[in-house]
């Protein structure tokens, strides 16, 4: 088993956006494999959350001066000591002067005003009125699959990282987001009524061209804000900055919209077209929606195109990139890609430089209704470092299936310590895991 080293004392500063590059997405990798420190980090992430919530309260500017006069005022010569009280065999001597007792009850009276206001706030309105932190996302459950825990993927489902840490992290809010259809107009979903206006706005510059943001051509720079799209023609080209996370650059004849702006969510819609995304921040600020999927940075570099009909391509440069859909997750890394197509789930991830047979092969595994044939094209083609595409697809076969890709899997990278043959055929997720760190090496 491999030596692992935990994170926790760097998990408050990279919460906050205080680490390095190098260091945020070594912390970013590290949180995708360690459920320790995902739990510590799931909880330093809702304080913050819960600390955002909390009401600004300045106390009466006569209340600091009394402190300060008390503070100022000669104190009165008492006594060393006084009579002490035993207690056992220890024994305590008090001596407090009249000051000191004053200043300590006017400090006691200001916090017990403070928790007095939050606790009306929050927690003495009626008890339909809560403090509406992040939708919670419902655990993958599949009735056909009563031998799976519930918190296994099932056969034809693909692995999902941890709920809590992926719901806290990303606050991946559906009800909010618009539709794309295929004449890559809005389609509104469900809009609140009850939600503040969102007034963020984000630099754009202009690269080559004229590119359009809502009405107006950009002429050398400019701000794009909620709601308003950013298009390019053949010749124009862009680059917005994303809050203070990183930048992306949209292409020529590209059609993109800005969604959200918020702390732990920045999201664009890619209506069809390129982006080139650099992102320096912790896993899951960045998202941005596609016609078929919705790629979650993970702290790194990509790009992703659109074509016409909606398929979308993802290739990384760095880092990782999470491509979803309907609860399947493909976690793409450096050097790999991963296509989506309208009405298929995201396609299992591959690297560049896998070899023809295997590439078409698994195309037609993904998205031809490919079976056995394919599979075994795939599992014959394998070279150590496409563990990457037979890992995911272990929770994409039948278990009969699962066993030979597990004995192609095993027998280039050996299992753990701590896993087992059974624990992997029946898609333990932690398992899963762990054995994931080792295959990374040939990754």
């Amino acid at each position: 088993m491999r030596f692992k080293q935990h994170l926790t004392a760097s998990l408050s500063a990279y919460c906050n956006g205080e680490l390095s590059r190098a260091d945020s997405q070594a912390v970013a990798e590290h949180l995708l494999a360690c459920q320790r420190c995902r739990n510590e980090y799931d909880e330093i992430k809702l304080g913050v959350q819960l600390a955002t919530h909390l009401p600004q309260l300045s106390a009466p500017a006569s209340l600091w001066s009394d402190i300060e006069n008390l503070l100022d005022a000669p104190t009165q010569q008492t006594p060393a000591t006084k009579p002490v009280k035993q207690i056992g065999r220890s024994r305590f001597a008090l001596g407090f002067g009249w000051q000191r007792v004053v200043f300590a009850s006017v400090i006691l009276f200001l916090l017990a005003g403070v928790g007095t206001v939050i606790y009306q706030t929050y927690f003495a309105k009626s008890p339909t009125t809560t403090v509406a932190l992040e939708p919670a996302a419902p655990p993958f459950k599949n009735p056909s699959q009563d031998s799976v825990p519930p918190s296994i993927p099932s056969e034809n489902s693909p692995l999902t990282p941890d709920k809590k840490f992926s719901e806290v992290a990303s606050e991946v809010q559906n009800n909010k987001r618009d539709k794309v259809d295929e004449n890559h107009h809005l389609t509104p979903s469900h809009p609140s009524t009850h939600q503040p206006v969102n007034t963020t706005t984000w630099e754009v510059a202009r690269l080559a061209g004229s590119p359009l943001v809502g009405k107006s051509r950009l002429a050398d720079k400019g701000k794009i804000a909620i709601g308003e799209w950013l298009e390019t023609d053949n010749a124009s080209r862009a680059q917005i900055t994303v809050g203070e996370i990183g930048h992306v650059e949209v292409a020529p004849n590209t059609r993109i919209k800005m969604v959200e702006a918020r702390p732990n969510e920045h999201r664009l819609q890619l209506a069809i077209g390129q982006l080139h995304a650099k992102i320096y921040a912790p896993p899951r600020l960045f998202f941005v929606d596609t016609p078929t999927a919705e790629a979650i940075d993970l702290g790194c570099e990509y790009t992703l195109e659109v074509d016409d009909d909606g398929t979308s391509l993802l290739r990384v440069q760095s880092g990782w990139v999470a491509f979803v859909r309907d609860g399947r997750e493909s976690l793409v890394p450096k050097g790999a890609r991963a296509i989506t197509r309208k009405g298929f789930a995201p396609g299992t991830p591959f690297f560049e430089d896998a070899s023809p047979k295997f590439k078409q092969a698994l195309e037609k595994f993904d998205f031809e209704k490919g079976g056995k044939g394919e599979l075994e094209v795939l599992i014959q083609q394998a070279r150590a470092r496409d563990t990457l595409t037979l890992w995911h697809l272990l929770s994409r076969v039948k278990r009969s299936e699962r066993i030979r890709l597990f004995n192609r899997l095993v027998g280039f990278v050996p299992l753990p310590d701590i896993v087992t043959r059974a624990g992997i055929l029946r898609l333990d997720k932690e398992m899963l895991r762990w054995w994931k760190l080792d295959l990374e090496i040939e990754w």
